[in-house]
């Protein structure tokens, strides 16, 4: 399947059915819930202290076409296990939730951030979230301008992570795909990286492991 040009709910829909496939086996259950006659999906992911893994849902339709929800629940950090098959800046910065959503390439910082706080905003509602265990990710294929980065104090923690040293920005970090090493455990992201031969390297790495891509 040719990602690339596909729009964006598409590509957040195939990401969502990635994140399912990979984290069945790890036992981790998925669910992907699609809102009413949108290309809508939001999987949430629920683990439990006994090494069980239950789905919740969140009490009403995600009202945009974005969202993925990771859930942890009474845990305090990922197995080496599921390392394997999470991405570099949700791998190494255990929080109890995530809020990742792929961004539109020319949306500006500022539109960014407040598609990731509305998201994040509809999962308090929804789960009655604490904040301060919530992180929001927003995911693109190439940076934001230096100059934003500089204004709002992101500096990027390792190839392709971006955090602020802000107070007010530390909830939302960002991932810029094409930034990332080509591991394993980011080919979810890499597969709509900007490089061809990548993109087709992170779909053979998943279709290795048992997942195709689908919408």
């Amino acid at each position: 399947m040719n990602v690339f040009r596909l729009n964006l709910a598409k590509k957040n829909q195939i990401l969502g059915n990635i994140f399912k496939d990979l984290l069945l086996p790890k036992c981790i259950v998925v669910e992907t819930n699609a809102s009413a006659g949108k290309e809508i999906i939001f999987p949430i992911i629920e683990a439990v202290p006994d090494g069980g893994f239950e789905v919740a849902e969140p009490e009403s339709a995600m009202p945009e076409p974005i969202k993925t929800l990771v859930r942890s629940l009474e845990a305090d950090q990922w197995t080496e296990d599921q390392k394997q098959v999470l991405p570099d800046g949700i791998r190494d910065n255990y929080m109890p939730y995530y809020a990742i959503e792929l961004l539109p390439e020319k949306i500006s910082i500022q539109n960014a951030f407040l598609s990731i706080v509305a998201c994040m905003f509809f999962y308090y509602d929804g789960f009655s979230l604490n904040h301060e265990h919530f992180l929001g990710v927003g995911v693109k294929r190439k940076p934001f301008s230096e100059k934003w980065l500089t204004d709002l104090k992101y500096k990027p923690v390792s190839s392709g992570v971006y955090r602020s040293e802000s107070s007010i920005n530390t909830v939302i970090q960002y991932i810029v795909i094409d930034e990332l090493p080509c591991t394993s455990w980011n080919a979810p992201f890499k597969v709509f990286a900007s490089d061809q031969d990548e993109r087709k390297s992170a779909e053979n790495i998943l279709k290795e492991q048992g997942v195709e891509l689908r919408l």
